[in-house]
């Protein structure tokens, strides 16, 4: 399955004609009294338009790095229509944006993901991230710069395979999870969240409830720890409570029940509409402590073993 989001994709990148951030374009259009100045980003418009590729090549620079192109023979009024053409337009022309991924060129930004021996870094435009993602806008105020003039931005707990996804559909605005696990859907998810990509976590929310209800019943304890004390997934919160009500056995039977986070186990005891016999919830608590009380005992053995091997090795 695809999803596709290219409304979107056109609306945020549409803001850039007023952005008086990012731009490192200035073009004068128009002869004398009529003459009039539009900023742009080099990067967009190279995948837009070969002709603006070349003369970006020869443009001069000034000490800010900006670059001038003159073109006294466009009128101010066609230039404008020109230049929103080149940015809304991207549902007939969304490739020129996905191959911004492999551009060399361009790019100010290094993101670094997943962690050790997994950790792969992604080139990118902040240009793109900051108008895609309210979360990356942010992060690229506080990212290092090196003497080059590039960003690095680090996220060790992403994994490569599920930012991947994510910048695909940062810059094309298609996602497609076809012979895709539903785990690492649930995790494109929760990360696409985190990243506040809003559009894209909704989406794969809605897609887990209506196509994914087994998988997420099976996995009550993993999911419902993520959506417990936060405010998003509303509709997973809503498709739990459902659950719990009419079928609690389901929670309480599930096989990852007594990994349940004690905060979570607690509000869902506290509930008074919960259809199961009292004593038959005891059995449960019980299983639940027996589990919780196994598991302190454990880390508890393995801390002892890690203190005598730190002697032994003295």
């Amino acid at each position: 399955m695809t999803f596709k989001f290219f409304d979107k994709l056109s609306q945020d990148f549409s803001e850039l004609l007023n952005d008086k951030k990012e731009h490192n374009v200035v073009i004068e259009v128009d002869k004398e009294e009529n003459m009039k100045s539009f900023t742009a980003h080099s990067v967009v418009l190279r995948y837009r338009s070969s002709y603006f590729d070349k003369e970006l090549e020869n443009a001069t620079t000034n000490k800010n790095n900006i670059k001038t192109i003159i073109k006294p023979n466009i009128s101010a009024k066609i230039f404008e229509i020109i230049l929103k053409l080149v940015l809304m337009d991207l549902q007939h022309h969304v490739h020129d944006f996905s191959e911004l991924l492999n551009d060399k060129k361009e790019h100010n930004v290094v993101i670094e993901v997943d962690k050790e021996e997994n950790m792969k870094s992604f080139t990118a435009h902040s240009v793109v991230l900051r108008y895609r993602s309210s979360y990356f806008d942010k992060e690229l105020e506080n990212a290092t710069t090196n003497k080059n003039n590039i960003k690095t931005i680090i996220k060790p707990n992403i994994s490569a395979k599920i930012f991947e996804i994510i910048l695909k559909y940062i810059y094309g605005g298609i996602v497609n999870i076809e012979n895709t696990d539903t785990k690492t859907i649930y995790e494109l998810m929760v990360n696409a969240s985190k990243l506040e990509v809003k559009e894209l976590s909704i989406k794969l929310e809605i897609y887990l409830i209506e196509s994914k209800a087994s998988w997420l019943r099976t996995h009550f304890s993993l999911v419902y720890r993520l959506i417990f004390d936060g405010n998003d997934f509303e509709d997973l919160k809503n498709f739990y409570n459902d659950i719990i009500v009419k079928y609690p056995n389901l929670i309480f039977e599930s096989e990852d029940f007594t990994s349940l986070q004690e905060t979570a186990l607690i509000s869902i005891l506290k509930r008074d509409d919960l259809k199961v016999k009292e004593i038959k919830i005891w059995d449960y608590v019980i299983k639940w402590v027996f589990a919780f009380l196994l598991l302190i005992l454990l880390r508890k053995r393995m801390d002892d073993c890690w203190v005598d091997n730190k002697i032994l090795s003295k």
